[in-house]
């Protein structure tokens, strides 16, 4: 699994060591364990919280999904799962959400890489009498 930053980008390195007690926390310690961490960060239990929830299409990936969604439920979350998923899309999605501030949806990520891959077209049949590099695309695992 991975975890976006709030903006769309990788999570900041700072947060792999919180991210590791996280996962690694006893179940009968791990309220209290997300009760200082929002006092050590100052974050709002009052706000309501959307969790955005990517699946691929490795046969593990609806069952961890299923356990993070109930998860940020239980805490008090509202969650939208979009699958399949690819990461670029999760992310895509996540800065939609909270930099865009619009409704993250995957037909709006099809549409804006379909559009940008037009205008790369345009520019490269313009320059078309150029020798150009070779596009390699990387699909391992998950959605390819």
């Amino acid at each position: 699994g991975k975890i976006a930053g709030n903006d769309g980008g990788m999570l900041g390195e700072s947060w792999e060591p919180i991210a590791a007690e996280i996962a690694n926390c006893q179940a009968e310690n791990l309220m209290s364990l997300l009760v200082r961490l929002t006092q050590r960060f100052s974050i709002s239990l009052s706000a309501t919280s959307i969790v955005l929830v990517g699946e691929d299409t490795r046969g593990s990936s609806p069952r961890l999904a299923d356990l993070v969604e109930r998860g940020a439920i239980a805490l008090g979350a509202r969650v939208k799962r979009f699958r399949p998923c690819t990461t670029p899309q999760l992310h895509y999605m996540v800065r939609s959400q909270n930099v865009d501030n619009k409704k993250p949806e995957l037909k709006m990520y099809n549409e804006d890489m379909s559009t940008a891959f037009a205008k790369i077209c345009e520019i490269l049949d313009e320059k078309s009498s150029q020798v150009l590099p070779t596009i390699r695309v990387d699909c391992a695992n998950g959605v390819g």
